[in-house]
């Protein structure tokens, strides 16, 4: 009950999120290379953490992104030293899949932030539109370290919810806590990048009952 009701929330929040800048817009959103190489200048003005950290969530907001700020779980949200992951929810369409989680991140300084802010972007606006993502999204910048598995012990959802990991990092464990993580390079061409990730967010984020959850004959 407490994961339902804080999805109504996420969903109202974001329904009162300001305009997009997507082209096309709508139900047929896709990741843009004039979008992302404006997201890459933009971010290299920003490059120390503090006004990195103010753009990224100026841009969620703008994106109708609901940010971990806006008192949905705000003080449990920190890593190392107490710094807070930037990031927030995207809810999921499916009346049961809804209460599974997917989260989707890289690192604060990463080389692709510019992709992630894209892809985000586009899936922020096609929940908008479709019945995607079927599946809640959790979206995280966390700084270095191990930022994944911090995002991870932090969620507000529970751990037997959180269904997949997909970031944007080196190779490393295909598990961070018995949870599935999918890394994509982040030396791809960005357009490439955001692209993919959105697909493979997608994808993760299809809802499908677990074995146990079936009915049996």
């Amino acid at each position: 009950m407490r994961i339902a009701a804080l999805i109504l929330t996420l969903a109202a929040l974001a329904a009162c999120s300001g305009p997009r800048d997507l082209t096309p817009a709508g139900p047929s959103a896709r990741p843009s290379a004039r979008h992302v190489a404006a997201l890459a200048d933009s971010l290299a003005e920003a490059a120390s953490t503090t006004p990195r950290r103010a753009f990224l969530e100026r841009s969620l907001r703008r994106y109708g992104v609901t940010p971990l700020r806006d008192g949905v779980g705000r003080s449990r949200y920190q890593v190392d030293l107490g710094v807070p992951i930037v990031g927030g929810f995207i809810p999921g369409h499916h009346p049961v899949g809804r209460t599974d989680l997917v989260v989707v991140g890289t690192r604060l300084d990463g080389a692709g932030v510019a992709a992630l802010l894209e892809a985000v972007a586009v899936l922020a606006e096609r929940s908008r539109w479709t019945s995607q993502p079927e599946r809640s999204l959790q979206v995280s910048f966390w700084p270095a370290g191990d930022g994944v598995r911090q995002a991870l012990r932090s969620s507000l959802w529970p751990r037997d919810a959180i269904r997949a990991v997909v970031m944007i990092g080196p190779d490393g464990p295909a598990q961070v806590d018995g949870i599935p993580v999918v890394r994509l390079a982040p030396d791809a061409d960005p357009l490439a990048l955001a692209e993919a990730l959105v697909a493979r967010v997608l994808a993760e984020a299809t809802y499908a009952p677990l074995p146990d959850t079936l009915a049996t004959p």
